[in-house]
């Protein structure tokens, strides 16, 4: 399955940088959702709070009802992009999705290492 292109962002904490190596080489530990986050910026691609909202709500759904599988490798990292934002403003809120982000995770580390074209924002 082709997952396309995924747009990287500079990291801004080792974490991040973490997170992106594992992500293009399977090297390291498998990072946790605040390191994946950060590992992109999906403010580049969604900048309405409203859409957002939506987006994450319908990914939400959808990731309950047929899991990550169908999902795009941007699509996972960024949902994990805005959970992690979210998680700031809203005391334990990943505790909540706490399933949900795990199979995101583990999605994510069947496909690694991400061997396709990468951009950075």
């Amino acid at each position: 399955m082709n997952y396309e292109t995924i747009a990287l962002t500079t990291p801004q904490t080792i974490e991040a940088e973490a997170a992106q190596r594992w992500l293009l080489t399977a090297e390291g530990t498998i990072p946790d959702v605040h390191a994946l986050g950060q590992a992109v910026n999906a403010y580049n691609r969604m900048a309405d709070w409203d859409k957002i909202n939506q987006w994450l709500e319908d990914m939400t759904n959808t990731l309950h009802a047929k899991g990550p599988t169908s999902f795009q490798n941007q699509e996972l990292l960024d949902f994990l992009f805005l959970m992690a934002r979210k998680d700031r403003f809203i005391d334990n809120f990943l505790l909540s999705y706490e399933p949900i982000l795990n199979l995101v995770i583990y999605e994510l580390q069947g496909r690694v290492p991400l061997r396709l074209p990468q951009m950075f924002d």
